[in-house]
C-alpha cells in the first residue's frame, strides 16, 4: 500500500502550496482547492493505515504472509530496528 501513502503525502504537499498561493493572491477558489487537496491527502494516509492494519490482522489469523512486510510509507525509512 506504499502508493497510497505516496499519493497522500503528494496531495498534502501540493495542497499546502496551492493554499499558500491562494492566500497570497486572495483567491478563495485556490484556497478551497488547496484545503480540499490537504483533506484528500489525509484520507489517503488513513486508507493506507487502515488497509495495512487489515492485512496484518489477516496475516495473524491465517498464519502466512500474503503481502510483504513493508506495506507502509513509514517502514521505507526504518532499518528494522
Amino acid at each position: 500500500m506504499l502508493i497510497l501513502a505516496i499519493f497522500g503525502w503528494a496531495a498534502i504537499t501540493i495542497g499546502a502550496v496551492v493554499a499558500i498561493v491562494g492566500f497570497t493572491l486572495s483567491e478563495l477558489f485556490w484556497v478551497g482547492m488547496g484545503l480540499s487537496s490537504i483533506i484528500s491527502g489525509v484520507l489517503y494516509l488513513a486508507m493506507d493505515r487502515g488497509l495495512s492494519l487489515l492485512a496484518e490482522i489477516r496475516n495473524a489469523l491465517v498464519g502466512e504472509t500474503a503481502i510483504p512486510k513493508r506495506s507502509s510509507f513509514d517502514d521505507v525509512f526504518s532499518d528494522g530496528v
